[in-house]
């Protein structure tokens, strides 16, 4: 069965053997799984290209960026599709390859706007309030 790739250099168009099961009425092409395009119609550089694009902007501009730098006819839902499949993989490469901790988690929370002080070093030195005091008296 004949089908239209994208790949980094454009789009090719390949002849592959189909098989299809008698029994669940499913087919498959080998070929799409040895060259890594299996369920897409993107090859793995275009892939890439396009998940670099889709992490930093939006997928209709990442689409015009892909035409415009590299060529390639990539709409935006075929940049948001190849960006949610790329993010479902790591996804499930994090979860086989992350170790979940092994203790208990602490959580550190920052307000940005002072540093605690002893009041032996806050001594001599105007706070933050008008009056020059400080919010601890």
């Amino acid at each position: 069965r004949p089908k239209t790739f994208t790949t980094a250099l454009g789009e090719v168009r390949l002849e592959r053997a189909y098989y299809r099961c008698d029994t669940c009425n499913t087919g498959i092409c080998p070929r799409d799984r040895a060259l890594g395009m299996e369920k897409t119609s993107l090859s793995p550089a275009a892939t890439r290209m396009v998940g670099f694009a889709a992490s930093e902007c939006s997928f209709a501009i990442a689409s015009n960026i892909l035409k415009e730098l590299a060529g390639l006819e990539v709409t935006p839902k075929m940049v948001e599709r190849a960006a949610e499949a790329l993010g479902a993989e790591i996804a499930e490469d994090e979860r086989q390859r992350v170790e979940p901790p092994s203790g208990p988690t602490m959580y550190v929370g920052m307000d940005g706007t002072g540093v605690p002080a002893r009041p032996s070093e806050r001594e001599g030195r105007p706070g933050k309030q008008p009056d020059g005091s400080d919010t601890r008296g």
